[in-house]
């Protein structure tokens, strides 16, 4: 009996494809190959010679005209490129960036400086020990410089400003209280003659004109001022020329620092007495002239060794703003340093100076001995000849 209406079947035939139950996607045969997907990445090789092969067909396209511009463009590029660093690398070798800093702080005419220079014992045998300030400026041209310096030893202070302007020298001695109480301990009646003469001193100005300078250091001119304090470009030019035939500084390394809130280069070096000091015998230039003269009045034969020197130049302007330099002197560490900089500066004769003449005669009237104790060198002059 039949259950179903309709045409007896065989067996079903296999079906080519299996439905996912629930869904109406066919799934492969269990035997089939599952196509893979091609490979989209291409080996370097390969780009590279494509990106070769793109660009010969650029260049190939190119007119003539056009092929020649644009090797002219690469060349530059090229050179110009090759140029740039070459300049880099060169002007900013250590040796040529000393030599410009040297070269272009000699061309300043107006300079302002600030320093300090310190000593202490080297062992526990001496109290011995110093501070020397010193601030001011200088004019080369005008040959005129003003400088303050305060110096203090072993506890006792004493100031000064220093004003040298139209051939004419001008001293101001601060407070000299410290410097009385101090000989007073060691020396009283020294001590008394200084404290008469102290008020008369102090915060005065005093001229001492360069007629006198003369008088005392027996007509030589290697203690007046110079004939001129300017270096031309040909003075410049040979001091530096001179210094590569003989030089006598060792750089011994370089680093990146800041002085006063600019980059600069900070040169550690290293300088030769002997071959520094053979140097400036030779150098017959400007205001160095009368070097070998003035040298010859120091003993100069046992001078050897050397010492470190720290230089700062400016990486902008390419000029010494910063010297440092420390050592060993008769038991005694020494340290000091200056900052530079270059601005005009402005210095005047002071008001109300009296001439050294004239105060060593009113010192004179002050003590019993006619001896005036602040300068005790200058006594005996002729003042007729002033």
């Amino acid at each position: 009996m039949r259950l179903f209406k309709g045409k007896a079947s065989g067996p079903s035939p296999q079906s080519s494809n299996v439905v996912a139950p629930g869904g109406n996607v066919p799934l492969a045969p269990p035997n089939a190959s599952i196509p893979q997907t091609p490979n989209s990445s291409v080996p370097p090789k390969a780009k590279k010679a494509g990106r070769l092969s793109r660009f010969k067909e650029f260049f190939r396209n190119l007119s003539r005209k056009k092929k020649l511009a644009f090797i002219g463009v690469v060349a530059i590029i090229l050179l110009g490129g090759s140029a740039a660093a070459y300049y880099v690398i060169t002007n900013n070798n250590p040796k040529k960036v000393l030599v410009q800093g040297v070269e272009n702080t000699l061309g300043q005419t107006q300079i302002h400086f600030e320093g300090k220079v310190s000593t202490i014992p080297v062992s526990g045998d001496s109290d011995f020990n110093s501070d020397t300030t010193i601030k001011g400026q200088a004019d080369t041209a005008a040959k005129s410089l003003q400088a303050e310096v305060g110096v203090t030893i072993s506890g006792v202070s004493v100031s000064t400003e220093v004003i040298f302007v139209d051939g004419t020298l001008y001293i101001k001695i601060g407070d000299l209280s410290e410097v009385v109480s101090f000989v007073k301990l060691n020396d009283p009646d020294l001590g008394k003659a200084i404290e008469a003469s102290a008020d008369k001193i102090a915060n005065q100005w005093i001229e001492v004109d360069n007629t006198l300078i003369r008088q005392y250091s027996s007509g030589s001119d290697c203690q007046t001022s110079p004939t001129g304090l300017t270096f031309t470009a040909d003075d410049i030019s040979k001091i530096i020329d001179q210094y590569k035939d003989s030089p006598f500084v060792t750089i011994t390394s370089t680093s990146d620092d800041m002085v006063n809130g600019n980059a600069a280069t900070k040169f550690e070096l290293d300088i030769d007495h002997a071959r520094g000091l053979s140097y400036l015998r030779n150098l017959n230039v400007g205001p160095l002239k009368k070097i070998s003269e003035c040298e010859d009045s120091f003993d100069t034969s046992n001078i050897t060794g050397s010492t470190p020197l720290t230089v700062w130049i400016d990486q902008q302007n390419r000029q010494i703003v910063k010297v440092a330099a420390h050592g060993t002197e008769e038991n005694q560490n020494v340290s000091g340093e200056i900052n530079f900089s270059y601005s005009p500066v402005s210095i005047t004769k002071p008001e109300g100076a009296k001439s050294l003449v004239e105060l060593l005669g009113s010192l004179s009237e002050s003590t019993d001995s006619g001896i005036t104790p602040f300068f005790p060198l200058l006594n005996g002059l002729d003042s007729s000849s002033i």
